[in-house]
C-alpha cells in the first residue's frame, strides 16, 4: 500500500518537465542519518523527497498521508532560500512544483489533496547550509483488504519484530522522524508520542 503509492508521488514529480530540468533530485528519503544525512542534502540540492507519513483507519478504509520536503541551499541567506535569488531555486519554487505535480492528480490508487506546508526550523539545517519546506498530502480513502495472499509474505520469513515511534499529530519535522529510525533511535530532536513493540512468534528476546 505505501510502496506503490510513495513510487506513484515520486514518478509523477519526476516526469513533469519544469521539475525533471530543473531539481537535481527526485528520490525517497535517504536512509542515511546525523552530518552523512546533512552531506547528503547539501550535494542533492535542490531535491523532492518523498516521505510516508500517517495512515489513519475508518468505517474499512485508510487514509495515507504522504509528505514532500524540498531542499535547498541558503548561503544566500532564509530570504533567498525561501524564494530565490532569480540563479538557485527556492523553496517557495519548489512546493509550487510539487503542488503542481500532485495536488488533485490521480496516482496510484488515489487523488491528492495539499493539506498544509511548512517551513523546516531546524538548526542542523542552518548549520549546513540548507533550507527546507514540508508539503503535505492527503489521499482519498482505500478499502482495507479483506483477505491476503499468502505468496506476499514468502520472503518475510525472517521478520520476527516490529517497532513503531508514533507521531499522533504529527508534529515532528522529517528530519526528526529521520533521527527516530537510526539503529539506536535518536530522540533528541523530540520523542515519539507513542511506541508499539511487537515481538512476533518465533522471536527471541533482542
Amino acid at each position: 500500500m505505501l510502496a506503490i503509492h510513495e513510487t506513484a508521488l515520486r514518478d509523477a514529480m519526476n516526469t513533469l518537465p519544469s521539475i525533471s530540468t530543473r531539481v537535481r533530485t527526485v528520490a525517497s528519503l535517504p536512509r542515511l542519518f546525523g552530518d552523512a544525512l546533512l552531506k547528503k542534502y547539501v550535494a542533492d540540492a535542490p531535491a523532492l523527497y518523498v516521505v510516508p507519513g500517517r495512515i489513519t483507519f475508518a468505517d474499512g478504509n485508510a487514509t495515507l498521508e504522504f509528505t514532500v520536503a524540498g531542499v535547498v541551499r541558503n548561503s544566500a541567506g532564509h530570504e533567498k532560500a525561501r524564494n530565490g535569488d532569480g540563479i538557485d531555486l527556492g523553496c517557495d519554487h519548489l512546493m509550487l512544483m510539487a503542488l503542481v505535480a500532485l495536488d488533485g492528480k490521480r496516482l496510484g490508487n488515489c487523488t491528492w489533496t495539499a493539506i498544509s506546508a511548512e517551513m523546516a526550523d531546524d538548526e542542523l539545517f542552518e548549520k549546513a547550509g540548507i533550507s527546507a519546506i514540508e508539503v503535505k498530502f492527503v489521499g482519498t480513502a482505500l478499502a482495507i483488504p479483506t483477505a491476503l495472499d499468502d505468496a506476499a509474505f514468502d520472503e518475510l520469513d525472517d521478520f520476527m519484530r516490529l517497532h513503531a515511534d508514533i507521531d499522533l499529530q504529527p508534529q515532528a519535522s522529517a528530519s526528526t522522524h529521520a533521527q527516530w529510525l537510526q539503529e539506536p533511535p535518536d530522540y533528541s530532536g523530540g520523542q515519539p508520542d507513542a511506541q508499539l513493540d511487537i515481538q512476533l512468534p518465533g522471536a527471541s528476546n533482542p
